[in-house]
């Protein structure tokens, strides 16, 4: 006789115990769907990210990279890419705002694609 023989359904004990097993498998495999489903959000939101960011010209991608990337300050961008302050503020503004439009342009047409038009 092995330990699964042992085991009676009539007994409300070990029906319990099932039922709780199976209720924990059900919600460990939620969450496994939940985190995948997550982490592909993520993965394509980082994609789009990055395509937003290629599609900057090239002296505005370098800034917004120093900017938001590595966090530089205004002096440290201004020393790295010999520029005015006033320069790299304008460069720093206008790359944001491309940015956003190329964002708000990849997204629509990743809906587009997937069939999802809002």
């Amino acid at each position: 006789m092995n330990y699964f023989d042992e085991i009676s359904l009539d007994n409300p004990d070990n029906a319990e115990l099932i039922e709780e097993q199976q209720y924990q498998d059900y919600l460990r495999k939620q969450n496994e769907i939940y985190t995948e489903e997550k982490s592909i959000e993520r993965f394509l939101r980082n994609q789009l990210c990055v395509l937003a960011l290629k599609k900057l010209p090239d002296l505005e991608k370098r800034v917004f990279f120093l900017a938001v990337i590595k966090k530089q300050t205004l002096n440290s961008i201004c020393e790295s890419l010999n520029l005015s302050k006033v320069e790299v503020s304008n460069l720093k503004r206008i790359s944001y705002q491309h940015f956003v439009e190329n964002l708000k342009e990849l997204k629509k047409s990743s809906n587009k694609v997937g069939g999802n038009n809002e």
